[in-house]
């Protein structure tokens, strides 16, 4: 089974830059902004290999933070957008996240998202610094 690594090279967007809600008389309805479908379709360009099947099954997922800033960011606000961006591509449902694991750094010349996807029976085969340890742009 394969293990995904996907480096997104843009700054993290939050939960609040992804969404907007619209009310229609009383009904509050959710939609993605433009920054939020620009978003996923830069997560989904800087996928290799394209076009394999869904992932089924207990998934893993290790979401690497860089910010370019060293202001206050919450990473639970942050994971929401990088899930939605894979849902029906990398996996079928952000249910089948098992185990999330979510660090946050500071490079202010590469700010960037950096995710590792894969089968929860596979993460064992991982070198555990591989899944802790910050990466850097020549890796």
């Amino acid at each position: 089974m394969p293990i995904y690594r996907v480096r997104v090279p843009i700054t993290p967007l939050s939960i609040n830059h992804i969404y907007g809600h619209r009310a229609i008389g009383r009904t509050v309805i959710k939609y993605m902004k433009k920054e939020g479908k620009t978003f996923k379709e830069l997560c989904l360009t800087c996928l290799h290999p394209k076009g394999s099947p869904p992932m089924d099954g207990s998934l893993f997922m290790h979401i690497s933070l860089y910010f370019g800033d060293k202001r206050k960011h919450d990473v639970d606000n942050y994971s929401k957008p990088v899930l939605d961006a894979f849902n029906k591509v990398l996996y079928n449902d952000d249910g089948q996240i098992n185990l999330l694991i979510i660090d946050k750094h500071y490079d202010k010349e590469f700010p960037r998202v950096e995710v590792i996807v894969g089968h929860m029976d596979e993460m064992y085969n991982l070198d555990a610094l591989d899944i802790i340890r910050p990466r850097t742009d020549g890796e």
